[in-house]
């Protein structure tokens, strides 16, 4: 039986050059290259509802506990303990307290995943005074820095080269000492899927809608109109320098107006204008009309043909949030109140998301940063433990206590410590008495009793 050799690179869209790869596999040239990361600079720094998403998602990310499960032959748990401590307890080096050293901070940076689709952490270490390699840093390489990827014959990253703009130089990170998240596979892509690409369409017209009220509310919510004697176009094509000029400079005087016309403190038009005059031929006499040479007004649309930018930029914000099941957000803003059920079931599958997140970075550090660690400390690959990160969804306590209600009725399920320390816990009420537990009731006393019987 012959061995399957892969045939062709992977199928994502790139340019090559000097042996490295850039990725260029979108056909909006918006999200291409240098643009690109305008784009999703501007996504994730510069709108509130991807901003507000930003918050939320990462707030639950931290509420979320991560454990380690030992190895099956880890009897001793050795190994566990020691990546539990190293990666979750105590990341960052004690003796350099430095901010953003964490495995919280850590997570909070893997938000940028999300956003880019993809995201490189430089495994920073230390040695520990137990004489263990730790992790001083887990640093995020900014996507903004990322010039260019090396690849293998197959299209795989090998290393990341980041362009360093204060010093001017390139820096190569090489795969075995970087972990590398995807949000979305890509074919293959070092860079994944953003999920910013399923928000872009609605961003972008919001983005214009908003500019467009902006320019309305400064202008008078209309489209400044000014009326001017034809007679200047005539003047300014003349074969006469000195009409031409003097006409032409009059017309980008009015053009300036109509341009930067804004209702602020500083509002106001001067406009020199004389009243229309003409001359009877047969009398030589001029007289003047009522109407000036130069007229300004804002015209507003129709009723029947305004549009409201507040209801259109609306849509667009729940057209973002719903690329992320987060419309959830925007029940009731409208004034037309919520559905409950509706709401229970939209936050429900945006928690499965976040939840399928979680797992996502859980199973990337278990495929590249705890061999990493093992490797470096020498440790048997035969006792990797892994990390499991706890659940993200949270029933409500109504539902939560008719479900428990209901199988005690039943007799399927017996009270016990382990579920009354859940049920405390999921209430938010303070755990069981170290005095007392349930079926231990301290016993009365001898004299207890015959002064009970007495007072009988």
């Amino acid at each position: 039986m012959t061995q399957n050799i892969p045939a062709a690179a992977y199928s994502y869209g790139r340019t090559a050059a000097n042996g490295a790869i850039q990725v260029d596999d979108d056909f909006l040239p918006a999200l291409r290259g240098e643009l690109r990361k305008r784009v999703f600079t501007q996504m994730s720094r510069n709108d509130e509802t991807l901003g507000a998403l930003r918050t939320l998602i990462t707030a639950i990310m931290l509420t979320v506990p991560w454990e380690v499960d030992p190895n099956e032959t880890d009897k001793s748990q050795e190994y566990s303990k020691l990546i539990e401590d190293i990666v979750i307890k105590n990341m960052g080096d004690p003796e350099d307290p430095y901010v953003g050293c964490t495995f919280n901070d850590f997570l909070q940076n893997t938000y940028s995943t999300f956003e880019w689709g993809y995201s490189v952490f430089d495994v920073w270490t230390y040695k520990r005074q137990d004489g263990h390699i730790g992790i001083k840093e887990m640093v995020l390489i900014g996507q903004n820095s990322v010039e260019d990827w090396e690849v293998d014959e197959f299209g795989r990253a090998t290393a990341v080269n980041q362009f360093v703009p204060v010093v001017g130089i390139t820096k190569t990170i090489t795969r075995d000492r970087y972990v590398h998240f995807l949000n979305q596979n890509n074919c293959g892509s070092p860079e994944g899927e953003s999920m910013y690409r399923y928000a872009y369409k609605p961003w972008y017209y919001k983005k214009r809608l908003q500019e467009i009220e902006a320019i309305q509310a400064e202008r008078g919510t209309g489209m400044p109109l000014l009326y001017v004697d034809a007679q200047l176009a005539i003047d300014a094509e003349s074969s006469n320098t000195e009409t031409a000029n003097n006409a032409k400079a009059l017309l980008g005087q009015y053009t300036r107006m109509l341009r930067d016309v804004r209702q602020n403190k500083e509002s106001g038009l001067l406009i020199f204008a004389s009243p229309y005059e003409s001359t009877d031929a047969a009398t030589g006499r001029t007289t003047f009309s009522t109407m000036r040479t130069a007229e300004f007004e804002f015209a507003t649309p129709s009723a029947s043909n305004a549009v409201d930018l507040d209801k259109v930029i609306r849509r667009y914000d729940i057209g973002m949030a719903r690329t992320v099941l987060a419309d959830f957000l925007f029940l009731g803003t409208s004034g037309s109140g919520g559905n409950r059920s509706l709401s229970d079931n939209s936050t429900s599958l945006f928690l499965k998301g976040v939840q399928a997140k979680l797992e996502n970075i859980a199973s990337t550090l278990n495929r590249q940063l705890i061999p990493m660690i093992f490797k470096l400390n020498g440790w048997p690959l035969d006792k990797l433990p892994s990390l499991r990160v706890g659940t993200a969804m949270k029933e409500s306590l109504t539902t939560l206590g008719a479900y428990v209600r209901d199988l005690a009725g039943a007799g399927a399920l017996t009270p016990d410590e382990a579920l009354e320390e859940f049920l405390r816990s999921e209430g938010g009420l303070p755990g069981q008495s170290s005095e007392l537990k349930r079926g231990s009731l301290p016993e009365l006393s001898v004299d207890d009793i015959n002064n009970t019987g007495a007072e009988d």
